[in-house]
């Protein structure tokens, strides 16, 4: 039985870490792509006020 857990416990822990990369991984573009489009608006918000 403790062995039967034990690996359970071991498959639980490698799914969460690869949802974990997989998701910073997402998060990491979503802010890369933010970073890169937000200062983009700005000028853009700043040609149309002028």
């Amino acid at each position: 039985m403790l062995e039967v857990t034990r690996g359970v416990g071991i498959r639980k822990i490698l799914t969460f870490s690869i949802y974990e990369g997989m998701f910073g991984q997402l998060k990491n573009r979503l802010g890369m792509t933010l970073g890169r489009i937000s200062p983009l608006l700005c000028v853009q918000q700043t040609k149309m006020g002028l």
